[in-house]
């Protein structure tokens, strides 16, 4: 006889399934059929194998860099003529006084709207300039050094 609970064989005079302990029906007055017995359960799902949990990697920040502007060449060609022969002949006279060429060269050196060949010309000038004057300090102290020792030694005779 089979258990209608779970469907494993009992011996025929069973009250009691051995497997699972639910009544058979024998005894009770049930009757069962003794025809073909019910199909068995079907097995239970396997189970794969339990894997540990890896929670997923944090997503990576993403940086947005702004992106530079985009170069201006309409704007800096309009002024950036090229000078000619003319031009670097006056900008150099116009420089050479003594007072207002200096004032000229530093509006010219630092401004914002001046021609970029003008501009660069008058920086070159300035570098120029504080390398003559240091030049012109350190020759100047030599050379009063050695004339200072040579009218010393005139005294002595």
């Amino acid at each position: 006889m089979f258990c209608p609970s779970c469907g494993k064989q009992n011996p025929d005079d069973a009250k009691f399934c051995e497997s699972c302990g639910a009544p058979t029906g024998v005894g009770n007055g049930m009757s069962q059929p003794k025809a073909a017995p019910p199909p068995p359960p079907p097995p239970p799902p396997q189970q794969p194998p339990q894997q540990s949990y890896t929670p997923p990697p944090p997503p990576q920040q993403q940086t947005y860099y702004q992106q530079p502007p985009a170069y201006q060449a309409a704007a800096t060609s309009a002024k950036a003529g090229v000078m000619s022969v003319g031009s670097y002949l006056g900008t150099i006279i116009l420089l050479g006084i003594p007072l207002v060429g200096f004032i000229l060269m530093l509006v010219w050196a630092f401004g914002s709207d001046v021609n970029p060949n003008k501009k660069n010309l008058c920086r070159a000038m300035l570098i120029l300039a504080v390398i003559g004057i240091v030049l012109a300090i350190v020759f100047g102290g030599i050379m009063a050094s050695l004339l200072g020792n040579l009218f010393n030694e005139l005294t002595y005779y």
